[in-house]
């Protein structure tokens, strides 16, 4: 552990001597290894009492050992900033709550364990109000200090059947199939999508997380940074021991990373971590999924990538032939717009919305961008 001020060097050096005392104990069966499992987010909520998180403690039966509150002297109305430990036989617990920022942090002998404690811990805080069509998400990326954490996101994702329509038959069936597997991590941890801005990778990628969401109780997360998680070795392994149910799959979503298994991508040091992650000696025991997509053609893909057992699937989300472009005006009772495809080869879906939205210059909302799959629209 390091330390990033004098406040935190003593509660981590306490941290430290509980850990001690617990293995101490010649009642206590705490082993060799301890497991940690951690939610953060930028906030609550709601802001929530030093007193009130003292009642959460008593309620899961653990022990407050250290209070740290902000002392500062803010104009009202001001929520204070505030760390707290607790523990009892089984775990110990850290909490930092601040307005823009807040941390629960358990150890424990199985991660089964510290995930149940932070669980409980995690029910009794308020709830962000959930739209029907929501999927929790979580976004990676690497902090001050080289500190990786998650920030939990709700994003409005569609049922497959509501976007059908905007896809060739081809997508249509090799999602439908990838979607139908029981346990698709079974058959590999790779999935490779590519197409170009604009041919819905966003609708597409949001449909699949809905559907397995709803399917396999997953939270979709995905990697705002992934030069810096594919380069830094803490960062991949904080996230790969971050917490998972042990009867699921994680998605892993990646965005506009070609060069990660195309042409040359054996010189990227990413390379040897992907293939140990899906299918080497890292990943034993984790059921991850990697979900790669690029906006260019993957012409020339190292053949250690497409082995079977690790590819799980390859496809291309190709545009419209012209007349599956009229066609799908057609559906949208604007056929009088389908002078506008004449003499065109190929359309895209963004090309599409524009047409039929009047604005030949706009792209649809869910084309892919550099923002993060559309996510952050």
């Amino acid at each position: 552990m390091k330390a990033e001020s004098l406040e935190d060097f003593h509660a981590e050096r306490l941290l430290l001597s509980i850990f001690k005392e617990k293995r101490e104990q010649s009642f206590n069966t705490w082993g060799k290894d301890i497991y940690h499992h951690e939610v953060s987010q930028r906030g609550l909520e709601e802001h929530v009492s030093l007193e009130r998180f003292k009642e959460i403690f008593a309620s899961v039966s653990l022990n407050i050992r250290v209070i740290h509150e902000d002392s500062k002297d803010f104009e009202e109305p001001y929520e204070p900033t505030f760390y707290l430990m607790a523990e009892n036989t089984e775990a110990i617990t850290v909490i930092q709550n601040a307005p823009h920022y807040f941390s629960l942090k358990t150890w424990a002998e199985t991660i089964e364990k510290a995930r149940e404690i932070n669980s409980k811990i995690f029910a009794c805080l308020p709830q962000e109000e959930k739209e029907e069509n929501a999927v929790d998400f979580k976004f990676w990326k690497l902090g001050p200090q080289d500190h990786p954490f998650a920030s939990d996101k709700q994003l409005v994702c569609p049922k497959f059947e509501e976007v059908r329509d905007n896809y060739t038959q081809g997508v249509i069936d090799q999602f439908e199939a990838l979607t139908n597997l029981k346990k698709p991590d079974e058959f590999g941890r790779i999935i490779l999508w590519h197409g170009a801005p604009g041919s819905g990778k966003t609708y597409l990628i949001r449909a699949l997380a809905r559907e397995w969401a709803s399917k396999h109780d997953i939270s979709p997360e995905v990697i705002i940074d992934p030069e810096s998680f594919f380069s830094n070795s803490f960062y991949l392994d904080t996230m790969l021991t971050s917490a998972s149910d042990a009867d699921t799959f994680r998605l892993i979503i990646i965005e506009d990373y070609a060069n990660i298994v195309s042409t040359g991508c054996r010189t990227n040091p990413g390379f040897s971590r992907l293939l140990n992650t899906t299918d080497g000696l890292l990943g034993q025991g984790q059921r991850v999924i990697f979900l790669l997509t690029a906006n260019e053609p993957l012409d020339v893909i190292d053949p250690a990538i497409l082995r079977p057992g690790r590819c799980l699937q390859r496809m291309e989300v190709p545009p419209m032939t012209a007349d599956e472009g009229v066609a799908w005006l057609h559906k949208k009772k604007a056929d009088h717009l389908s002078a506008q495809l004449e003499g065109k080869k190929q359309v895209s879906l963004a090309d599409l919305f524009a047409i039929f939205h009047g604005n030949p210059f706009a792209q649809d909302p869910g084309s892919s961008s550099k923002s993060g799959f559309g996510f952050a629209n």
